[in-house]
């Protein structure tokens, strides 16, 4: 990522801007999280923290404590994964997991400035990523124990390896695992990325067939992104079915449909 870095003056804009982003966050969330340490609950809040507690004191990912033989169906591991190893090293405080958030956000503006770069002007990278900085959910979601912040530095990391993958022949095989290690991972922190894995392969399939790769070399790349989803994300459905003898990857499709969708027709329907 520093080859992007033309000049030192570049490299001194930059760091300026990610220390006021860091600063006017801080600045923000601490002295609100001080007066009420609640604030960072929202929504599955809950939900996330009690099972990263049962991977952090039991070693097995259940619903809460309260109830540990009820298996986490709904939620995937890769959040409560995340808040378990932070618990782990810190207790189970939340102040740390909102500032690795807050560093996580960080460092998806330099992800995204280095993409930036990688096609465009300085100056536009730039705009870019102040534009993603001023974003008010993606500022406002890293002060909250949501999966939005790690979600998104994944999906940059994974869009930033698709990129070398493209661009860098010599470690193109790296990059493609790496690719298919970053898609598995944000699925598992997030599953509406399950899908993302066959527009992607069919996409550099199309590239490499314009470019006249050959099939020797095509074929084992493809097979470098789709192995580590296959293991990461297929183990977790062979995880699901020896529970529940279905084989969805979450269970947050059921969730949806009985006590959202279902309600709704019914309201629509009535005129509620």
């Amino acid at each position: 990522m520093v080859r992007f870095f033309r000049s030192h003056k570049e490299i001194s804009k930059l760091a300026l801007l990610i220390l006021v982003f860091l600063i006017v966050k801080l600045a923000l969330f601490l002295p609100a999280y001080m007066s009420d340490q609640s604030r960072v609950f929202m929504g599955d809040s809950y939900l996330y923290q009690n099972s990263a507690q049962t991977l952090l004191k039991l070693g097995r990912f259940s619903q809460s404590l309260a109830s540990p033989d009820a298996p986490q169906i709904v939620l995937t591991p890769g959040y409560p994964l995340f808040l378990a190893k932070i618990y782990s090293l810190f207790g189970i405080h939340n102040l740390p997991v909102i500032l690795a958030q807050i560093l996580l956000s960080a460092a998806s503006l330099l992800l995204a400035y280095a993409l930036a770069r990688k096609f465009l002007h300085q100056r536009i990278a730039f705009i870019a990523i102040v534009f993603l900085a001023l974003d008010p959910a993606s500022f406002v979601n890293s002060f909250l124990l949501l999966t939005e912040t790690l979600f998104t530095f994944l999906l940059l990391l994974a869009a930033y390896a698709g990129v070398e993958l493209l661009q860098n022949e010599r470690n193109s095989k790296a990059w493609a695992f790496a690719l298919g290690v970053t898609l598995a991972f944000s699925t598992h922190v997030r599953p509406i990325a399950y899908y993302l894995i066959f527009p992607a392969l069919t996409g550099f399939f199309l590239i490499f067939l314009f470019r006249k790769f050959p099939w020797r070399k095509t074929f084992p790349i493809l097979a470098l992104i789709l192995i580590p989803w296959i293991l990461l994300v297929g183990g977790w459905h062979i995880r699901n079915f020896s529970i529940t003898k279905s084989f969805t990857f979450s269970h947050i499709q059921g969730i949806n449909l009985f006590d959202y969708k279902a309600p709704d027709i019914i309201a629509r329907r009535d005129g509620i």
